[in-house]
């Protein structure tokens, strides 16, 4: 009886509603590459979708920042690295946007989820940051299973081209994470970083549909309430992360990432009508399940959930936190 009793003490609650806010981020950020396959198949480009969501992010980004008081200059040192984190997280989201045309978009997502693996090897060859065994041994199952899901290349759901974007992306997002914490940008506010990537990536979508020489305007009410749900979903995903990081840790909330490539293969299979075979199923299982092993390293589960806690703090973490 009192062990169910202390089931209901208010620290057990906590961490019940961080593993829920840790849940919810996951789901949320889900809601982004759905709503993008939405619009492409109402017909507009990937340039064009980046514009839209960079730009009417742009505005909810600034509202942000003064709400929070955080200054928007950062330093004439930093402006570059920031912008340079801004171009990388554009071609990140340029890339795997592109794969969705060449390959089922639930695998695309689960493939991408191979970046904390990247992460590591970014922080060992550049920080000279020792690569334990386990991550070793990760990288190698994540290899395996990239290798079964493309099983299936030649298939009307399936193109190298398709993995290739998609291992691209997850390269340039894991650089954008290794990249974001390094001690020149540790200091900058989240909201301001947040600001300037938003900015960059403005700017970046609008040169792109300049050199295209032609922009896609969404073409119904759906399209446009998807275009304003991208540009709003920062706010809800970053809120829940800082919520679920003061509860349970960085470790934690960063290993409930898997949820965002799972609610994307359910929505590919039920609504798109995208299916998997055995040996795809069994990679796609390897590939999340090696990536978040390798998240058990603190600075990789650090840096997955860095870009995503715009916010500030909700409360004072607790005295002694590791975290």
């Amino acid at each position: 009886m009192q062990r169910i009793i202390r089931c209901f003490h208010p620290p057990v609650i906590d961490r019940v509603k961080g593993y829920i806010y840790a849940a919810s981020a996951a789901v949320i950020a889900a809601l982004s590459p759905i709503l993008s396959f939405v619009l492409l198949g109402e017909g507009m480009d990937v340039i064009s979708i980046l514009f839209y969501g960079y730009t009417l992010g742009l505005p909810v980004s600034w509202g942000l920042l003064r709400y929070y008081r955080r200054q928007v200059g950062i330093g004439t040192d930093r402006i570059l690295p920031i912008c340079g984190i801004g171009l990388l997280s554009f071609g990140s989201a340029a890339a795997v946007l592109l794969s969705f045309s060449r390959m089922n978009p639930g695998v695309a997502v689960t493939t991408f989820y191979v970046y904390p693996l990247i992460i590591s090897v970014i922080m060992a060859t550049l920080y000279h940051r020792r690569l334990n065994t386990v991550a070793f041994y990760c990288i190698i199952a994540a290899l395996i299973g990239v290798w079964m899901i493309t099983s299936a290349f030649g298939a009307a759901n399936m193109t190298l081209g398709g993995i290739g974007l998609v291992l691209l992306g997850a390269t340039l997002h894991a650089a954008t994470l290794a990249f974001s914490n390094t001690r020149l940008l540790l200091t900058v506010s989240s909201l301001s970083s947040s600001f300037w990537i938003t900015l960059t990536g403005a700017f970046a979508s609008g040169l792109g549909i300049a050199l295209q020489g032609h922009a896609t305007v969404p073409s119904s009410a759906t399209a446009w309430l998807c275009v304003a749900v991208i540009a709003l979903l920062p706010v809800p995903m970053s809120y829940c992360n800082r919520q679920a990081v003061d509860r349970v840790g960085y470790f934690a909330t960063a290993s409930m990432g898997f949820l965002e490539a799972l609610t994307m293969l359910a929505v590919s299979a039920l609504a798109f009508g995208f299916s998997l075979n055995f040996r795809e199923l069994i990679g796609v299982a390897i590939v999340l399940g090696s990536s978040t092993a390798a998240i058990a390293t603190r600075n990789v589960a650090r840096g997955v959930i860095k870009m995503r806690s715009m916010l500030p703090a909700v409360k004072n973490r607790r005295p002694g936190s590791q975290y």
